[in-house]
């Protein structure tokens, strides 16, 4: 089994391979973290099982260790590259700032 990094890498890969660099590293680098505590609390195998309702946990627990409001937005937008990368339709929810 695939761990949470190589399957994000492995799709990222294109994503990555253009663009602005260091941005997107920074970008994949959120993501991954983002996924593997969402999949930890659900005990969730692959990243195509990700959900909803895991960017809302991710989120409200940003929001609980007091992170800013750029930051929450940072990872949306992470989680918003998640939704185009598994060519998902719609975007996930908003932080509500």
């Amino acid at each position: 089994m695939k761990t949470i990094k190589s399957q994000i890498m492995s799709i990222a890969h294109p994503y990555l391979s253009h663009g602005g660099k260091s941005s997107r590293r920074k970008r994949v680098k959120r993501l991954i973290d983002a996924c593997e505590s969402s999949m930890a609390r659900y005990s969730i195998n692959d990243i195509r099982q990700l959900g909803k309702r895991h960017v809302l946990w991710h989120d409200e627990q940003l929001k609980r260790t007091g992170k800013s409001d750029k930051t929450r937005m940072e990872y949306h937008y992470a989680w918003c590259t998640l939704w185009e990368l598994l060519n998902r339709l719609g975007k996930p929810p908003r932080p509500k700032l």
